[in-house]
């Protein structure tokens, strides 16, 4: 009887440990979304964000955006690093991809905004002269089940403004090379974000950002600047093992009411400095009379011995009136801060024989001759520079102010004569 009972304990324990034993789960699936915007209207941005913010109420979510070319001429004109990281910090942006309109802040500036920014403004190949990010070298965020990595690539290597005294170019090649293995070691998926048309090399990534890539995932920027780039991942455990690729509308999607606001603080600021008056004009200005106007006033400041352009500095008539800031920008050609060089006699002597360039001179800077050893401070615009990149070969700094600055300040003094 004691060994029928012992037998019958001995069953039910074995019986239980197997109930209760652990078993084999399967991994849960988890998604992970990424938009992505190109360039667009700043008005688009509380739409585009009200989207955004609708998905990271159903899960986790990245926004990214490849900044490209400055099209608003004000804004680029009367904005300043304060207004272009209030902006940005209205949106909730994750990063940003920055295009060379950034670079009109010079190296000082686009430190000064990065660290204004609360998103990651992504640049790893544009350092100090001590080899020191300008702005952020990479980002890593935790997104559900899986920790991703995103450095960003500024490639256009052509683009004059990276020639600005305290900017160096790294080759992205050697820039990726030595980004991706310092993400591998933090993050368990890594992306690239690149401007379109980028070829990308043998990277080592999980994820190409704004361009097309054959041999890894691809999230390319939409053809259109109001629609969405929308990439799925499906995780499986921590890995990626399917994505889904996608576009949608923004201007469907209702803006979002708070970066709206903010939004129209910053365009009525613009608007207020665009109406602001320069002067009271009784005759036309024409681009010769302002070109000729303006040479004359730059002349005059001892600092600059020479200025180098190759068109006028119009490109319309100010009729008469009043004139105001806005206005000044509009028939600007180079409104924007300019570049101050530093070019021997020699070059001097070289670059102006050989192109179509008009150079004209503060009276006693040849004193008694061009001097072919010597240093001479010249002023030109971005756009000439552009035009003639070889007068950029040594480097430059882009002025204090302002062209349009200078251009009001000539119209004032011209007014009350």
């Amino acid at each position: 009887m004691r060994l029928r009972r012992l037998e019958l304990t001995i069953i039910a324990a074995l019986f239980i440990g197997l109930s209760c034993g652990p078993r084999a789960v399967k991994p849960a699936q988890e998604h992970v979304v990424i938009y992505l915007v190109r360039s667009f209207p700043r008005k688009a941005i509380s739409h585009v964000a009200a989207m955004v913010q609708q998905a990271r109420r159903a899960g986790p979510c990245l926004w990214l955006v490849i900044d490209e070319d400055e099209d608003d001429r004000l804004w680029a004109a009367f904005s300043d690093e304060a207004a272009e990281a209030a902006f940005w910090n209205a949106s909730r942006v994750d990063a940003i991809l920055p295009g060379r309109k950034w670079l009109r802040f010079g190296p000082d500036g686009l430190r000064r905004i990065a660290d204004r920014l609360r998103c990651y403004l992504l640049a790893a190949n544009l350092t100090d002269t001590l080899g020191t990010a300008l702005a952020h070298p990479f980002m890593v965020r935790r997104l559900g089940p899986v920790t991703i990595g995103i450095t960003g690539l500024f490639a256009d290597s052509e683009e004059v403004l990276i020639r600005q005294q305290g900017i160096r170019f790294q080759d992205p090649e050697f820039t990726v090379g030595k980004t991706v293995p310092l993400l591998r070691m933090r993050a368990d998926l890594i992306g690239v974000m690149v401007k379109p048309g980028t070829m990308t090399g043998h990277w080592n990534i999980d994820l190409t950002i704004g361009s097309e890539s054959g041999k890894e995932i691809s999230l390319p920027v939409p053809e259109r600047w109001d629609r969405v780039r929308r990439l799925e991942l499906l995780l499986v455990g921590g890995r990626v093992v399917d994505c889904a690729a996608s576009e949608d509308d923004w201007p469907r999607v209702e803006r979002d009411a708070a970066v709206f606001q903010i939004g129209e603080s910053l365009r009525k600021g613009i608007d207020s400095l665009s109406a602001v008056k320069v002067v009271e004009s009784k005759v036309a200005v024409g681009p010769q009379v302002l070109t000729r106007a303006l040479v004359q006033a730059i002349l005059e400041d001892r600092e600059i011995d020479g200025v180098l352009y190759d068109s006028l500095f119009a490109t319309d008539t100010l009729r008469p009136g009043i004139i105001t800031c806005g206005q000044l920008v509009s028939v600007l050609r180079d409104p924007e801060r300019w570049a101050v060089l530093e070019l021997s006699g020699r070059e001097i002597k070289a670059l102006t024989q050989e192109k179509l360039v008009k150079a004209e001179w503060r009276k006693g800077a040849f004193r008694p001759r061009l001097l072919m050893n010597r240093s001479y401070r010249c002023l030109a615009s971005v756009g000439f520079l552009r035009r003639h990149p070889e007068f950029a070969a040594g480097g430059f700094r882009l002025s204090e102010r302002q062209f349009w600055q200078t251009a009001a300040e000539v119209l004032r003094k011209a007014g009350r004569r």
